[in-house]
């Protein structure tokens, strides 16, 4: 049942005021991104998808096997940095473009169903904000990977389920299944979700009329059957090259993937953040599901209440599907960036919950402001420009690689330059692409010896001792890298 917005002449001034502050939330958002997308280096996995897919081809990867040598090859991302490339160019904006674009979808499709649940000032920001202000995922938005693209169409499909089961049109399960089949085409992981997202519609509507029930397996059914025929044989490539392995074999270690990285490493309450963070988080989640079972059980017309509660099994059921995974295919639970896509079924879980209170309880609006308070100073503390949660230490590679062009310029002889193999892809990245003509070009593979000649290496902290004794420190960056001068190699 939805809200009218002029429920009574009071409520004019508070829609204005909230929809002002949506807009200018979600304005402030795009911009950081499109910032981050712009400044912040780019990245191993980055480069690597760069130099290995220039090339590849959308249709013939859905049956070449070398397209499928590692899991980066994100089908939908490699298609669209391709094209954006080509206009922009090959630095940070041209390939990052298509997950910035992204964000605008994941932001009016959180700013949609945020409205259409409610416009109430202060449950509305916080509800947005929780949805928006996870700046875990707000670094996928500004990298050229899947993830941020697979985000955002997940939480487009959920928009349009909230509108299938609230208008009760099968057109809108189709337009479910469109979006979820873009996000897997973004990122395989997704295929979790639409099998839970399937799940839960399907059991959700055990008690509807035989028309309905066999019109939504048809959906399901015709989906997954188109699925299964274009993805087979790249997810059996990928199965046979173990590339299914980045994860953990730990059950409690997924879990914490949801509140560990979302607080960038923020030790607010010291070695109990985390566990504490956890508690309230999935205590809340058990909460919100609980009041939705209520909710839905006195009032069956109620398309809100069934929404949330159909999000909360669907999320529940994603997890249950990572345990029966785990024993029955020996693969491992969905772990960091692996577990982005997931991500948006418990946010908008605990979103709904805040939307469904009533907002007129003093009580309510004051856990709303505490939410917006706690999300928006987490935000605020971890938000930067200068690096990645998963890619900290591609943080300097830039720089680096300008500062040994300028040496080299200023000599006008090319540096002979080592690197440790973390920052091989986007060192080699920058040299060719800005381009930079007075640094030679990286050893590949990327071997430490002090015996190799390089004039300069860049590497990790732990590396040092490889060179110690041929080679002084010449710059130390944060998280233990650092910059090695062969000795009597002049500056």
């Amino acid at each position: 049942m939805h809200r009218k917005i002029d429920e009574n002449t009071a409520l004019a001034p508070r829609y204005y005021l909230c929809l002002f502050g949506l807009t200018i939330i979600g304005t402030a958002l795009w911009c950081f991104v499109w910032g981050k997308a712009m400044f912040t280096s780019i990245t191993h996995d980055e480069a690597s998808t760069w130099f290995h897919h220039q090339g590849s081809q959308f249709f013939r990867c859905l049956w070449d096997a070398n397209c499928w040598r590692s899991a980066n090859n994100h089908l939908l991302n490699t298609l669209l940095w391709q094209q954006t490339t080509q206009w922009l160019g090959p630095g940070e904006l041209g390939m990052r473009l298509p997950n910035v674009l992204a964000h605008l979808v994941f932001l009016g499709s959180s700013g949609f169903l945020v409205w259409q649940l409610g416009h109430r000032l202060w449950p509305s920001l916080s509800a947005f904000l929780l949805l928006n202000g996870n700046p875990f995922l707000l670094d996928f938005f500004a990298l050229a990977r899947g993830y941020g693209l697979c985000v955002a169409f997940v939480m487009l499909a959920l928009t349009f389920w909230y509108l299938y089961w609230t208008r009760e049109r099968i057109a809108w399960l189709v337009a479910t299944c469109v979006a979820l089949v873009l996000a897997v085409l973004s990122n395989f992981v997704a295929l979790n979700i639409f099998a839970a997202l399937a799940g839960t519609t399907l059991v959700l509507n055990l008690k509807s009329d035989r028309k309905w029930q066999w019109r939504s397996v048809q959906v399901w059914g015709g989906t997954s059957l188109l699925l299964a025929l274009m993805l087979h044989r790249p997810i059996r490539f990928l199965r046979a090259a173990g590339e299914f392995q980045y994860g953990t074999n730990s059950l409690w270690e997924s879990l914490e993937t949801f509140v560990k990285n979302p607080l960038y490493s923020n030790q607010y309450l010291g070695e109990a953040t985390v566990p504490v963070a956890m508690a309230i988080t999935f205590g809340a989640f058990l909460l919100v599901c609980v009041a939705l079972v209520l909710r839905w059980l006195r009032h069956r017309a109620d398309g809100a209440a069934r929404f949330g509660l159909a999000v909360c099994l669907a999320f529940g059921a994603s997890i249950v599907a990572m345990i029966v995974q785990h024993y029955g295919l020996d693969s491992v639970y969905l772990f960091n960036r692996t577990a982005t896509p997931l991500m948006p079924l418990l946010a908008v879980a605990l979103a709904t919950g805040l939307l469904l209170t009533d907002a007129r309880k003093t009580w309510a609006t004051g856990l709303s402001i505490v939410v917006f308070v706690l999300v928006g100073w987490n935000l605020v503390r971890s938000a930067n420009l200068r690096f990645f949660r998963e890619w900290w230490y591609d943080e300097n590679t830039k720089s680096v690689m300008l500062y040994m062009n300028d040496l080299g310029n200023a000599r006008q002889q090319p540096i002979r330059l080592g690197v440790s193999w973390l920052f091989f892809p986007a060192g080699e990245f920058y040299r060719t692409t800005i381009p930079l003509p007075f640094v030679e070009p990286l050893p590949n593979p990327p071997i430490i010896d002090a015996a190799s000649g390089h004039e300069y290496y860049y590497i990790e902290e732990s590396q040092k001792n490889q060179l110690e004794g041929s080679y002084t420190q010449e710059k130390y960056y944060p998280w233990g890298r650092i910059l090695m001068r062969k000795i009597n190699t002049e500056n």
